[in-house]
């Protein structure tokens, strides 16, 4: 009897052992992945951060994960599901640095950004962001697959302030405004330096004689005379200081003298008076 039962209980427990091996196995196959792309935050700005999923084809339905970050750096603020996804997320901090997330849906959970973790930057420096404690189970049938995570790291610096920005970009246009003004000034005066001045004309019109002013104790300056002119027999009119007639050449020296005979007015250049017939040269 008792080597009958021993071969019967040793057969129901490698069906036992069998039965929960084939139940496990299926989860151990799929791996989900969880990685987390570096990013900056500036410092006392709130900056949301992507947590990224690979399902690597399986269906899953639940997910849970530990997201472990610098305190003295960083500051956790919240953990919501990304635009589009569909279930129920929920976060609490379970102590410094360290952010608990549960994820569960009806439907299958997508490929890539999947939640969304805004922070605060408290201080300069760089932390690292790490998946700890990571679970995933398959929708269909509630099997827990095997997760693997990426860390990423995250960069806090101290922000360019807006409004050093702002007078930057105030004090650039100042300076280009001057500067055209300036050279506004500068060709405006050059070209007034090489247009030609012309007299104004007097009130009279053209034509009209104008008087200079004269300062008060000045003598008024008189026009100087007309220059006296001979004329020669051939008609030319010549300087008075001309001795000879360019035209005819007649000596020009007795010009003006009168006949020592009759008194007579004697022509530029006579040899006989005119007048009664005496010679005079």
């Amino acid at each position: 009897m008792i080597s009958r039962t021993v071969p019967t209980f040793m057969t129901l427990l490698v069906l036992i052992l069998l039965t929960s091996s084939t139940v496990g196995q299926p989860g151990q196959l799929a791996t989900v992945a969880i990685y987390l792309p570096a990013g900056t935050v500036p410092v006392g700005s709130e900056t949301k951060l992507p947590i990224n999923i690979r399902t690597g084809g399986t269906e899953i339905g639940a997910l849970q994960f530990d997201l472990v970050y610098d305190s003295a750096l960083l500051e956790a603020v919240k953990v919501d599901a990304a635009g589009g996804v569909s279930g129920l997320t929920d976060f609490h901090v379970t102590g410094p640095g360290r952010v608990r997330v549960a994820f569960a849906s009806s439907e299958p959970l997508r490929e890539g950004e999947v939640f969304v973790a805004t922070v605060r930057g408290l201080a300069e420096g760089q932390s690292s962001l790490r998946i700890e404690n990571a679970r995933a189970w398959e929708r269909a049938n509630s099997f827990e697959t095997t997760v693997t995570a990426e860390p990423g790291t995250v960069t806090v610096g101290t922000p360019f302030p807006f409004a050093v920005i702002a007078g930057l970009v105030g004090l650039v246009v100042i300076l280009l405004l001057i500067a055209m003004i300036a050279t506004a000034v500068i060709l405006k005066r050059k070209r007034r330096a090489v247009a030609p001045s012309y007299a104004a004309a007097p009130a009279g019109g053209p034509g009209t004689p104008t008087w200079a002013s004269v300062p008060a104790g000045q003598p008024i300056a008189s026009a100087p005379a007309p220059p006296v002119l001979k004329l020669c027999t051939c008609g030319q009119t010549l300087p008075a200081d001309s001795r000879f007639c360019p035209a005819c050449g007649t000596n020009l020296v007795n010009t003006g003298s009168r006949c020592p005979s009759c008194g007579g007015q004697l022509g530029p250049g006579a040899r006989f008076c005119k007048a009664c017939g005496s010679p005079v040269a």
